[in-house]
């Protein structure tokens, strides 16, 4: 297998091919959105009360974006490293990472922190009913979107990746070393 077709094994053309990633996290945001409308009236506290929401969701927002942006770094490097590896024909680099997952645990604990920041914006006194919708929309269009994005790089034969394993197995079983034919790599 020539190295023009191993890169087509790894590599989107364009961004449109990713909007897939998008769908879910937009109607978990306009559920999400619908639930905090019916709710608000209901279990809403006065706007009096937003000092004690402030420094909840400033610091659950940091925690949480530190460690979700930590994960998306590791699971992209992770990502550039199989394809390099697929690129190369290095089997033992893509034996290193492509079986690398995020741990369970840090996914249980950014999933606690969504729910604790939805469950503090269904609380939260907002000026009116439209800035309320859009922020708890975009909020959780942004905190599932960050989970798809870590999902989808961290496993390889999975969603946006279109790596079978038997694409794999063509590529590392290929015969002959035309890693450094330089005809190629223009």
């Amino acid at each position: 297998m020539k190295i023009a077709e191993r890169k087509k094994v790894v590599k989107k053309d364009n961004l449109w091919e990713y909007r897939s990633l998008l769908y879910t996290p937009f109607w978990f945001g306009c559920i999400g959105a619908i639930a905090w409308y019916f709710l608000n009236g209901k279990i809403s506290f006065v706007s009096e009360s937003q000092g004690v929401f402030e420094p909840i969701l400033n610091i659950i927002g940091i925690a949480h974006g530190v460690i979700a942006s930590m994960q998306i770094h590791k699971v992209y490097e992770q990502n550039q490293k199989i394809q390099l590896a697929i690129i190369l024909k290095d089997k033992k680099l893509f034996d290193e990472n492509a079986h690398l997952r995020i741990s369970p645990v840090i996914k249980l604990l950014l999933a606690v922190f969504s729910f604790v920041f939805f469950g503090v914006f269904l609380l939260y006194p907002f000026p009116d009913t439209y800035t309320g919708l859009v922020i708890v929309w975009a909020t959780i269009f942004i905190l599932y979107l960050l989970w798809a994005v870590a999902s989808e790089l961290d496993d390889p034969y999975h969603g946006v990746w279109n790596i079978t394993h038997e694409m794999v197995e063509k590529v590392f079983s290929s015969n002959g070393n035309d890693i450094y034919d330089q005809s190629e790599m223009d």
